[in-house]
């Protein structure tokens, strides 16, 4: 994540507008100091008395430059992370975030200081543009998958039963359908269709199970394998038959 180019200038412009809100809210607690206009009976308690309980002009045009920024920045930092995600030329994209910070800079300047109209709209409308484009963008790109046919097989769709090695038969497997349940599970690993029952929590040793149906082909090929030693007279000759270490502490 932290290779993508487009996530890191992502992650810079949204820490910048982040930082903005703090500094509004702090001048908004500022203000409320100064004008001593207080939302809770405590706090006008605490500094003269319940007649600085109440609203100031000053005051509610910081709070809502505050809200402003809220009602804004938060879809921003949606849309940019999910627009990172789509592999976007990183000149196009910082161009999108550019934008939308410096609009948002200077919207709460002119919304602070109350600067002649209509500068704080155009600082607005300039912010909206990025956003409606990366949602444009977003959408296109996953528009493909709202209609996906759930009743056909997905990937983990298994039409026919895994194969196993038998011990003392000659069919192999076909390449890529490996030995029992262990190729069903890699090819889908982590889905509902290969989570192991519920009834397994139930037995003495469920975490055994698994090792015992992954190695079973194993066994059985290493079992095969010893066998036709001892038919030729190889090394194994004479000998009683043994399974590998590890097969046998798995069994």
């Amino acid at each position: 994540m932290m290779e993508n180019r487009v996530f890191m200038s992502f992650t810079f412009y949204s820490t910048i507008l982040i930082l903005k809100m703090y500094v509004v809210a702090i001048i908004t607690g500022q203000v409320r100091l100064r004008k001593k206009a207080f939302a809770n009976p405590e706090d006008a308690l605490r500094n003269g008395g319940l007649q600085y309980y109440r609203e100031d002009p000053d005051v509610e045009r910081c709070r809502r430059a505050h809200r402003n920024d809220m009602e804004n920045i938060f879809p921003f930092l949606f849309l940019g992370a999910i627009y990172s995600l789509l592999d976007p030329t990183p000149a196009v994209a910082r161009i999108h975030f550019f934008i939308f910070c410096v609009g948002r800079i200077v919207h709460t300047i002119a919304y602070l200081l109350q600067l002649k109209a209509p500068m704080r709209s155009v600082a607005y409308s300039v912010a909206q543009l990025p956003c409606f484009s990366m949602a444009l963008q977003i959408l296109l790109a996953t528009t493909p998958y709202w209609s996906t046919d759930a009743s056909k097989p997905g990937p983990c769709h298994v039409s026919e039963p895994p194969c196993r090695r038998e011990l003392g038969s000659d069919r192999s497997c076909p390449t890529g359908e490996g030995n029992g349940p262990s190729a069903a599970r890699s090819s889908c690993a982590g889905s509902a269709e290969c989570r192991p029952s519920p009834l397994f929590r139930l037995l003495p040793f469920p975490s055994v199970l698994p090792l015992v149906s992954n190695r079973k082909g194993l066994v059985g090929s290493n079992c095969r394998s010893l066998g036709a030693g001892l038919a030729k007279g190889g090394p194994h000759a004479g000998r009683a038959p043994s399974l590998p270490r590890s097969s046998r502490r798995v069994l």
